[in-house]
């Protein structure tokens, strides 16, 4: 999960237009957060180190939420990837895509639409995780994320 969900769960949607989408994948950030338990939700540390940097007291909310989840470790595929990512996208985005790749999770979550949720963006990945022989990652935003799940 990229950072924006942690912090789109503690955002007041309120604060948004409900005919908006921000609005919506906020309340569903949170919806999501609510399935801990029902689904495994993953971190990794780029995205703790991230919430790390937020000011207080915000960040005390960011740490207890990214407690709830699982940390994808550090490995050696990790690191390669995240080099090629990061000739072709921005270098941050780079590592938490490398991380979600390498460990082979179902999806990536994020509300990022300029560099993440880009399919240029995602062309470029799908064709190194081929050259790694990695299954297409799939980037979703929150909301479609509810919506396979309620397909299920």
């Amino acid at each position: 999960m990229d950072s924006n969900i942690f912090g789109a769960a503690v955002e007041d949607e309120d604060d948004y237009d409900p005919r908006s989408s921000e609005y919506w994948e906020i309340v569903s950030s949170k919806a999501i957060f609510r399935l801990v338990g029902k689904l495994t939700l993953y971190g990794c540390p780029p995205v703790e180190r991230e919430l790390r940097r937020a000011p207080e007291p915000l960040r005390s909310q960011l740490l207890n939420i990214y407690s709830s989840v699982k940390s994808l470790g550090t490995n050696s595929l990790v690191i390669k990837l995240s080099r090629e990512y990061a000739e072709s996208i921005y270098a941050p985005d780079a590592l938490i895509l490398a991380y979600s790749s390498a460990h082979r999770t179902d999806a990536l979550i994020t509300m990022n639409k300029r560099h993440l949720k880009n399919p240029l963006v995602l062309k470029k990945i799908r064709r190194i995780n081929k050259k790694y022989r990695l299954p297409e990652l799939l980037v979703l935003f929150p909301s479609e994320l509810l919506e396979l799940l309620r397909k299920r």
